[in-house]
């Protein structure tokens, strides 16, 4: 299942990285779900990239996706998430 514009727009500056969590109607397990910045239009067009793609399983069975952006450009930029399911 895709998804697009996920989570609050967040500013990233220059050198920047945050770790977003996210899940799914009550804690599903969707299987794979990987996500990378839906990156919105700043300056002269920030560079974001995702890693350290991650899944757990809270105490309470609930399964967590994860990710970690980071801007690798040379000012700041905007973003949410998207992305999905592998099929």
């Amino acid at each position: 299942m895709a998804f697009n514009n996920l989570g609050s727009v967040t500013t990233l500056a220059a050198g920047a990285q945050i770790t977003w969590w996210y899940n799914f109607a009550n804690g599903e397990d969707r299987g794979a779900q990987p996500a990378w910045p839906d990156v919105k239009l700043s300056g002269n067009g920030p560079t974001h990239i995702a890693f350290n793609h991650s899944k757990r399983r809270t105490g309470a069975g609930y399964t967590e996706y994860g990710v970690t952006i980071r801007n690798i450009g040379s000012e700041a930029g905007t973003h949410n998430l998207q992305g999905g399911g592998l099929v």
